[in-house]
């Protein structure tokens, strides 16, 4: 499930995809992107992973389409997980995305929030 986290704002989109997401919950997610990347051109996101298990093969089609769909719409992005591998996954997609990407442990989340503000507040305008 991705799930629409309520601290989204105007210039960030929060979520939290959970459990194993499937390409039912891209269908339902990906109409709350379209209208946030309609206002405003650059975004933040904030994305929680830590309750992520896994994705479908259609899932993974979807997850990269939209990647290249949005690939110069996210100006900064923040993961926060709790395993090694979210860790390594983010600072790899770091070189090869133009966002930039930084990952916090889940005890550090409220840090994330924090930075992910400042850095939109200070570009997005």
């Amino acid at each position: 499930m991705i799930e629409i986290l309520e601290k989204t704002t105007d210039k960030i989109l929060a979520v939290k995809a959970s459990g194993i997401l499937t390409h039912e919950d891209y269908e339902n997610f990906l109409p709350a992107l379209d209208a946030t990347i309609n206002t405003e051109s650059h975004i933040g996101l904030y994305i929680d992973i830590t309750a992520f298990e896994g994705m479908t093969p259609h899932a993974m089609l979807d997850d990269f389409l939209t990647s290249l769909k949005y690939y110069w719409n996210f100006t900064y992005v923040v993961v926060v997980g709790d395993e090694k591998w979210m860790k390594f996954a983010t600072e790899f997609t770091d070189w090869i995305t133009p966002s930039d990407l930084e990952y916090y442990d889940e005890k550090d989340a409220d840090k994330a929030w924090k930075y992910l503000q400042d850095a939109c507040d200070n570009k997005l305008n």
